[in-house]
């Protein structure tokens, strides 16, 4: 069981700032509300998925 059933992403250095799998710091607080205390279970992606598009580029 991982919060809203989804996969966040944790490389905030992604062109794409509208992505609604961002891993923002609203995102965590929510997490932390439903879980009713702090480490709640956010399933995060561990590389780069295929959309992301570095700032830099």
């Amino acid at each position: 069981m991982y919060y809203k059933d989804i996969t966040f992403c944790p490389f905030l250095e992604c062109k794409n700032v509208q992505c609604e799998r961002m891993l923002t710091d609203e995102v965590k607080a929510a997490a932390r509300l439903w879980w009713g205390k702090d480490n709640p279970p956010i399933c995060c992606y561990a590389s780069t998925p295929r959309c992301f598009e570095c700032k830099d580029e």
